[in-house]
């Protein structure tokens, strides 16, 4: 997952310093994680997660899927009542999914091998 981690923070174009700032991290405790090759914790992703809305949280976990979410372009004309409802409702079912990945893997009942994620 660090592997990752750092991916994405190359391809933002920012230092691991100003990322580390952005997420309210300590000074070099991301780059501590890139350098050691070790994990961070649960309240690190969430807060990535919170900063960088753009970043899709499942491929950073898993490797599966897009690194970012797919921009969804719409005209304010087509805004309405029920397309509002219907979009809450997705990014609520993508929130409850995110967090159950987030549970497993804080409990230990999902587990990634290197081998897995290629």
């Amino acid at each position: 997952m660090i592997e990752r981690l750092s991916e994405f923070i190359r391809k933002q174009g920012v230092s691991v310093r100003s990322f580390e700032q952005k997420i309210s991290a300590s000074d070099g405790m991301i780059r501590r994680a890139i350098n050691n090759n070790t994990d961070i914790q649960c309240k690190w992703i969430e807060n990535i997660a919170d900063n960088y809305p753009n970043l899709n949280i499942e491929w950073l976990l898993t490797g599966h899927g897009e690194m970012l979410k797919e921009a969804k372009r719409i005209n304010s004309n087509e805004i309405n009542d029920d397309y509002k409802d219907r979009y809450i409702e997705q990014l609520e079912k993508e929130n409850k999914r995110l967090i159950e990945l987030v549970d497993g893997f804080m409990t230990g009942d999902i587990t990634i091998s290197k081998k897995e994620v290629g």
